[in-house]
């Protein structure tokens, strides 16, 4: 199905293009330059790690456009509330804050 090397090579590049993203995004937003990574290093592992999970619940699913769309909605939602919580209880800090945005 998939060797370990391929999936590193998902894991790494997803990392360095979600660090680019991100730090140019809100560098962006704040008019100076941020490096939104907690790592040394410009990678972030949760989107490694989400490409990784979201790929492999979404492969029973790869002939229905709406499940593939379902289950990665879910499985990216699990993903982020299981790290912002032990990442919360781990370092003190709340990385994702929605609570001034509505829904």
């Amino acid at each position: 199905m998939f060797c370990f090397i391929c999936v590193s090579y998902i894991v790494y590049i997803y990392c360095f293009f979600g660090w680019i993203i991100e730090s140019t995004y809100v560098s962006v937003c704040t008019g100076n330059w941020v490096n939104r990574g907690f790592m040394r290093g410009p990678v972030i592992p949760i989107y490694g790690t989400g490409a990784v999970i979201v790929l492999f619940a979404v492969i029973p699913f790869r002939t229905s456009p709406i499940l593939v769309f379902i289950v990665g909605t879910v499985a990216a939602s699990i993903l982020e509330f299981v790290t912002g919580f032990v990442m919360e209880r781990i370092y003190k800090v709340r990385y994702w804050d929605y609570s001034d945005k509505p829904f």
